[in-house]
């Protein structure tokens, strides 16, 4: 999506390529805004910012330490932020890859400094956002209450979209099993006990893999931190809960939490086998 969840501790604030036509009539780099925030370990209560910054296709993430910038060269004379847009703007105009990117910054480092001794740690690292263009051939949306109840509704909706989509029965009844352990977790505990509320289940899928994104508006809470449960001790020794989560774990390919603006949304990912 382009969408870019980011925290700084510390370093540079990174610098933008965007590879566009729109950046024609302008400097094609940015950059990054970010919030200084204290170096990771210095306190051990310190609260991090995250930020968030839309990302245009083709764009290239060029990051870097303080090395880079204050390289410098007898007498006392640094490489500079400067400098390093001036690189980076022929970069740009020239269309150069990551590697290309890096090996020419490299390359004007050397040539600055020549044979002064390097007093610091040079790290960079270029990223360029290359979206992954898929169709979508089934998109499907159901939205619950938070009532134990309702999974009967899930599993037919379950039911309905596997067959529509001529998966095998078995894997099916995988993924109806996974998406309906995880809808009752939430149940169980994104609202407080008494309190109403939603729990919406959308699936989609390119034809190759099939995705189920359950989003809530209850409390904080992400499943995937919890302690995988040891199932090599005795049911008396183990702490309640957690087989559920262990069998979303088994049965999918992927799980991801997220919390955004203000809701938790975990993200089930399966590769599909249809039938033959």
């Amino acid at each position: 999506t382009g969408h870019l969840r980011y925290c700084n501790a510390g370093h540079e604030a990174p610098l933008n390529i965007e590879h566009s036509p729109l950046t024609i009539d302008h400097s094609p780099l940015t950059i990054l805004n970010c919030e200084a925030n204290l170096p990771v370990g210095v306190f051990d209560d310190f609260t991090y910012t995250a930020q968030e910054a839309q990302i245009a296709p083709g764009s290239t993430l060029f990051l870097y330490t303080d090395g880079l910038t204050e390289a410098k060269r007898a007498p006392k004379e640094w490489f500079g932020l400067q400098r390093t847009q001036e690189v980076l703007d022929k970069c740009a105009a020239e269309q150069l890859t990551p590697v290309q990117i890096l090996e020419k910054v490299t390359e004007e480092v050397h040539r600055f400094v020549g044979d002064a001794e390097q007093s610091d740690d040079l790290t960079m690292l270029a990223i360029h956002y290359t979206p992954r263009q898929f169709e979508s051939t089934l998109t499907e949306t159901l939205v619950l209450t938070n009532d134990v109840q309702e999974v009967s509704r899930l599993s037919t909706f379950m039911k309905a979209v596997t067959e529509r989509m001529g998966i095998e029965k078995s894997l099916g009844r995988q993924l109806r099993l996974a998406v309906e352990e995880a809808v009752v977790n939430v149940i169980d505990y994104a609202y407080p006990a008494g309190s109403k509320g939603t729990v919406e289940v959308s699936m989609t899928s390119d034809g190759h893999t099939v995705r189920f994104r359950i989003t809530d508006t209850g409390i904080p809470f992400d499943p995937t931190e919890r302690e995988q449960t040891d199932t090599t001790l005795p049911a008396e020794d183990r702490q309640i809960g957690g087989l559920g989560l262990l069998l979303v774990r088994e049965l999918m390919d992927s799980i991801n939490y997220e919390r955004l603006e203000g809701k938790n949304v975990l993200t089930l990912g399966k590769s599909l086998k249809f039938k033959v």
